[in-house]
């Protein structure tokens, strides 16, 4: 990433998900690179300097890392939602504390317990105040949607199980 052109180059096969944040009042952007490679672990990145630095340990996630979600906490802190491979397919959400500039910090599970009981896909994560929340198409309600929030650090459903008439597909939250 060239900050000063604003272009963005990914070597041919090397990116396979993508989630980038910047709303208006951030500090810095974030963007999360999960590699096509089988089973390949996400990085994340943040610009200081007109460079691109990473924001903790390279390839943090442990493993594959599928279906992206980015959203910030409390304007400056990176969360991140994904399909964890290493995990069956559950959905993990990660959050990073420390110094985003430098990438000295380290990323740490958020809520207790999986978010998912099985595997899902299309995972969305969203911030409305102080809640935060995850949204996927879960397998093992037939492929329909699922909402979860974080609430006294445990992931709580918002309405039933699979709540949508039928399959979600492409699932995203707005709030």
């Amino acid at each position: 990433v060239n900050l000063a052109t604003r272009q963005l180059r990914i070597e041919a096969g090397s990116a396979m998900w993508a989630s980038a944040r910047c709303p208006p009042w951030a500090r810095l952007p974030a963007l999360v690179i999960g590699l096509a490679m089988l089973a390949a672990p996400a990085s994340a990145a943040s610009p200081s300097d007109n460079e691109w630095h990473t924001i903790g340990s390279p390839g943090f996630t442990m493993s594959g890392a599928y279906d992206l979600s980015l959203t910030l906490l409390r304007d400056t802190e990176p969360m991140l939602a994904y399909t964890d491979q290493g995990n069956g397919g559950r959905v993990t959400v990660v959050h990073f504390s420390g110094d985003q500039a430098t990438g000295e910090g380290e990323w740490a599970h958020v809520g207790a317990g999986d978010v998912s009981s099985g595997a899902a896909s299309d995972v969305s994560l969203a911030r409305y105040g102080q809640r935060v929340y995850v949204a996927y198409s879960d397998h093992e309600h037939d492929y329909r949607a699922t909402v979860k929030c974080l609430v006294n650090g445990a992931w709580q459903g918002v309405g039933e199980a699979g709540l949508s008439a039928g399959a979600a597909t492409d699932v995203a939250l707005a709030v």
